[in-house]
């Protein structure tokens, strides 16, 4: 987790922005933090999920296959390149 120092100025922000306790601002950046992968990638199966569920609602008109929306690519090499 980040350090204290580099924490509280995020919290504060959150609790200001959105007039948060202090508790409820630090949970809420915990849970933001919970969020993230270490290699900024959404897995595939949990977008096709997402798609799936929106389809199923009737939020898109029709299915989607994550292929053809979602391409690391780019992303693979530029953290090929960090190791």
């Amino acid at each position: 987790m980040a350090t204290l120092q580099k924490r509280i100025p995020i919290i504060n922000y959150v609790q200001n922005k959105w007039k948060l306790t202090p508790k409820v601002a630090e949970e809420s950046y915990r849970a933001w933090l919970n969020g993230f992968t270490s290699d900024g990638k959404i897995p595939l199966k949990d977008f096709q999920e997402i798609y799936d569920t929106a389809y199923a609602s009737q939020l898109i008109p029709t299915p989607v296959p994550v292929p053809k929306v979602v391409n690391y690519t780019l992303l693979d090499e530029v953290l090929k390149e960090r190791r």
